[in-house]
C-alpha cells in the first residue's frame, strides 16, 4: 500500500507540472488513496467537512473565481 501511494503521489506530481487542471488531479489522487486504503467515504466527509469551514470560505470562493 506504501508504494501504490508513493506511484500516486508521483503520478499527481507529474500530472501537476503538466499544466493538468490542479485541483481535479489532486481531488482524484485524494479519492484513489482513499478507494486503495477501503474507506471511500473518508474523502468525501473530510471534503464536504472542510468544505463548509467558515474560515475557509472567503480563501475557496477565491480560488474557484480563478
Amino acid at each position: 500500500m506504501v508504494i501504490a501511494g508513493i506511484v500516486i503521489v508521483v503520478a499527481t506530481f507529474i500530472a501537476i507540472i503538466k499544466k493538468f487542471e490542479t485541483r481535479l488531479v489532486l481531488l482524484l489522487s485524494g479519492l484513489l488513496m482513499c478507494f486503495i486504503g477501503g474507506n471511500l467515504g473518508a474523502g468525501t466527509t473530510a471534503f464536504v467537512k472542510e468544505l463548509t469551514n467558515p474560515g475557509l470560505v472567503p480563501t475557496i470562493c477565491t480560488v474557484l473565481g480563478f
